[in-house]
C-alpha cells in the first residue's frame, strides 16, 4: 500500500496540477497515518467530517503534502 499511495501522490501532482494533497482518517487508524507519513505527509490538524455511511459527523485527523515537498513530484 505504501508504494501505491506514493505513486498516487506523484500522479496527482503531475496530472492534476495540484499544489497540495490532503488525506484524512479517524484518529485510531494508525495504519493509514503510517502510510501518510511514509509518503512525506505531515499532520495539519483534526476536524469533524460528515460520514455518510454512518449518517453522522466524526472526528478525523488530516495530513497534507505540498508539491515542493513531494519526493516524486516532477
Amino acid at each position: 500500500m505504501k508504494e501505491a499511495a506514493s505513486t498516487a501522490l506523484s500522479l496527482a501532482f503531475k496530472t492534476m496540477n495540484l499544489d497540495v494533497v490532503e488525506a484524512g482518517a479517524q484518529p485510531l487508524n494508525e495504519v493509514s497515518f503510517a502510510i501518510m507519513r511514509f509518503c512525506g505527509m505531515r499532520m495539519v490538524g483534526e476536524r469533524m467530517l460528515y460520514a455518510p455511511a454512518r449518517a453522522r459527523n466524526e472526528l478525523c485527523r488530516f495530513y497534507e503534502i505540498e508539491r515542493s515537498d513531494a519526493v516524486h513530484a516532477d
